[in-house]
């Protein structure tokens, strides 16, 4: 982290700091700048603190702070009040509150954000607070615990997306001039015709349009997502790299590559993909998925 950013932590600390203590600069993790598919942050702190997410400036964050009522003896367990905020352009606006209990002289926070993009916030003994928390996973963004002095245990886990690798098109046009040109059989635009795969195991993305073109000094094939996703749609745009087709000693048939719908996850094992009805008929195989995917060619 730069100095700078450091200076933005200890700043946002001192203004969500509870209790006399000053609050003290603390090492930050950053949100992965592809975008975050999974999260999981798991802090214990003793006496009163706060946790910081989606921190993008000290005027644009959420916090979860955490106030001792009673402190845990021998006979009795302790207890806490877990208060989540929101702040945006400097105005904190309260979330939601909840009281836990905790066994020890500290207080653990667990925030979660799955494949699906649902977050869940436990306190204290795995209590859920029981509101919607807010966690957008803002690329580039920091999340961080304080008065560090205080954080017993931490552990941050953060899944990122897939790194795109975008088409060299900017616009339709300019791809349907470059297809125009192509004397590439392999190259063109294919839309989703059908699906065969398991009931209830396996979820369709969506009905796909893609682009498979030839990469740059190689005898592989991106392919591209143009449009027709409807899981995770908002984690898609036109010429992000849906996949790869490589070319096998078989005529017609490839080693295929597959980015998932979510963006989380590359599967490759197994997979293959072949052309036939004269190159008209595309079709992605997942054996170890007992599914496969067939497109036909519109351009």
């Amino acid at each position: 982290m730069t100095f700078h950013r450091r200076c933005l932590v200890a700043a946002a600390l001192a203004a969500v700091a509870v209790g006399a203590e000053a609050a003290v600069p603390c090492s930050a993790d950053t949100v992965p700048a592809d975008g975050l598919a999974q999260a999981d942050i798991a802090v214990r702190c003793r006496g009163e603190w706060s946790l910081v997410w989606d921190f993008t400036d000290s005027a644009n964050f959420n916090r979860a702070e955490v106030k001792t009522r009673l402190a845990a003896d021998d006979i009795y367990g302790g207890r806490s009040t877990v208060s989540v905020y929101a702040v945006k352009d400097g105005k904190s606006t309260l979330v939601g509150r909840r009281d836990v209990t905790h066994g020890e002289n500290m207080t653990g926070l667990r925030l979660t954000r799955n494949i699906e993009g649902e977050v869940r916030l436990v306190a204290g003994d795995n209590t859920p607070v029981g509101f919607d928390v807010p966690f957008a996973g803002i690329p580039g963004s920091l999340v961080f615990a304080g008065p560090e002095k205080r954080i017993v245990y931490k552990n941050v886990e953060m899944i990122p997306m897939v790194h795109d690798e975008p088409a060299r098109f900017e616009t339709e046009e300019q791809l349907t001039q470059y297809l125009a040109a192509s004397k590439d059989s392999i190259e063109g635009v294919w839309e989703y015709q059908d699906r065969n795969m398991p009931a209830g195991k396996i979820v369709p993305g969506g009905s796909y349009e893609l682009v498979v073109v030839l990469l740059p000094e190689s005898d592989a094939y991106g392919i591209y997502y143009l449009r027709g996703g409807n899981i995770y749609a908002d984690r898609w745009k036109m010429f992000m790299r849906k996949g790869t087709l490589t070319p096998t000693v078989f005529s017609g048939n490839f080693d295929l590559e597959w980015i998932d719908a979510a963006r989380a996850r590359k599967l490759s094992r197994e997979n293959y993909a072949t052309l036939t009805m004269d190159d008209a008929l595309l079709t992605l195989s997942f054996p170890l998925l007992n599914t496969v995917m067939r497109f036909r060619r519109k351009l």
